[in-house]
């Protein structure tokens, strides 16, 4: 029991006589009147589970929690703290009650893209009990691809088979390296050949020949 009052009611008195406490801690208290001994056993917090992240996106995820016991209370208010830094929680979702163990879950939203949130299970009751800290990381921001830019120089070193083909890199747009190479053929606009792939950044000048 958790409240006491007058009466013959549960919980309640109608001429207490003795108490006495065990090792526990818990208190047993004659009700003469009532031809009863009630006892007040020690509260026992709840204990909540901070479960993974699910569904994660730039701007929103999903948290998922498991009340495991309510301990001594007949329901228990849980939620998650949750904000940027572990151990720092200045945010939390809204609170559920429920009155038997299992999972509960909850949708944040107005989340920053490509960002660390770091979370935790709450549960009160008889006390307070927190889950273990755990994070996500909302995925980041799609970059629109851009082409890199190069520009076809001159040929020099002329020869009757063969020739020396100079091009320039002059932006790699979005892109890491850039493979670069030429184009070549008999005719303009028809090229049937291709000379060797070179990985380039820059500032780069192909030469092949």
């Amino acid at each position: 029991m958790r409240k006491w009052g007058p009466g013959t009611g549960e919980s309640q008195f109608a001429y207490s006589y003795g108490i006495a406490v065990d090792v526990s801690g818990n208190a047993y208290i004659t009700d003469s009147s009532g031809h009863r001994v009630l006892v007040f056993g020690t509260p026992v917090p709840p204990l909540v589970i901070t479960g993974n992240s699910s569904f994660v996106t730039r701007n929103s995820a999903i948290l998922d929690g498991n009340l495991d016991s309510l301990g001594s209370a007949n329901n228990v208010n849980v939620s998650f703290e949750w904000g940027l830094s572990s151990g720092i929680y200045t945010e939390e979702t809204i609170v559920q009650s429920i009155n038997t163990t299992g999972s509960f879950r909850c949708n944040l939203g107005g989340l920053s893209a490509n960002t660390t949130y770091y979370y935790r299970a709450k549960g009160i009751g008889d006390g307070l009990s927190h889950g273990e800290d755990k994070s996500f990381v909302t995925l980041p921001i799609p970059i629109t691809p851009v082409a890199p830019v190069v520009n076809t120089n001159y040929a020099n070193d002329i020869t009757a088979g063969a020739a020396r083909l100079i091009g320039e890199l002059t932006s790699m747009g979005s892109a890491g390296p850039v493979n670069t190479s030429f184009q070549w053929g008999s005719s303009s606009g028809n090229y049937t050949a291709n000379t060797t792939v070179q990985s380039c950044t820059l500032p780069a000048v192909s030469i092949v020949i």
